[in-house]
């Protein structure tokens, strides 16, 4: 039995990688989280933390949380690889030859998270073509745990402004997951979400880890 450690900053996470992880039985998913929430956390502090946390059947570490994987550059920590759950839809956005618009629900992740999306096209030779949208004054409602307020809130605004953008959509932050297909049908863009794309992720590292 392995064991993967799964870092978040709040607790409304946790559901998303328990469905990705009902159907793997020879995995345990521990699931830690670090409430400081962005003001007080430090990468000294947080790889600390997570440095304590490995012990002999710790295969990966999974952080959940946008900003918690902004602050750890390294790629694995005490040699356990480091899953963050944006990089396959980073991945995914490079792969796509349509026009994207980002979207995020949390102001304080975009300006890293850009950096990252920037690297990425940089490093494949190609020309960024994406524009960016932050929904304003809802992400304060998932951290109060108004999860239905919160849904109907990004299901608002992307309805709203369906008009108005071109290619294709994506929803750059897990807790924005929580918007179904069925939610997003007057929708005639194709929306992406971290979910769809950090599955097949975490199914291909956990071939090379889990032998």
């Amino acid at each position: 039995m392995k064991i993967i450690i799964c870092i978040h900053a709040h607790s409304s996470n946790i559901p998303y990688l328990t469905q990705l992880f009902q159907d793997k039985e020879n995995v345990i998913l521990e699931h830690y989280v670090m409430t400081d929430f962005f003001e007080i956390i430090t990468k000294e502090r947080l790889t600390q933390f997570i440095e304590g946390k490995i012990i002999k059947n710790v295969c990966n570490v999974i952080i959940t949380c946008t900003m918690y994987s902004n602050l750890i550059q390294q790629e694995s920590i005490k040699g356990v690889p480091i899953i963050r759950v944006e990089h396959p839809l980073l991945e995914h956005i490079t792969t796509n030859p349509h026009q994207k618009h980002l979207i995020f629900s949390n102001p304080k992740t975009v300006a890293e998270t850009v950096k990252k999306v920037e690297a990425f096209y940089k490093k494949k030779q190609l020309v960024p073509d994406f524009t960016i949208s932050v929904i304003p004054d809802v992400f304060d409602l998932i951290l109060t745990n108004q999860k239905a307020a919160y849904r109907q809130s990004l299901i608002n605004y992307l309805t709203l402004h369906k008009e108005t953008w071109s290619g294709d959509i994506y929803l750059m932050q897990l807790s924005m997951a929580i918007v179904s297909k069925k939610d997003l049908v007057p929708l005639t863009n194709s929306v992406f979400t971290i979910l769809e794309t950090l599955d097949r992720a975490i199914n291909e590292e956990l071939s090379k880890n889990l032998e």
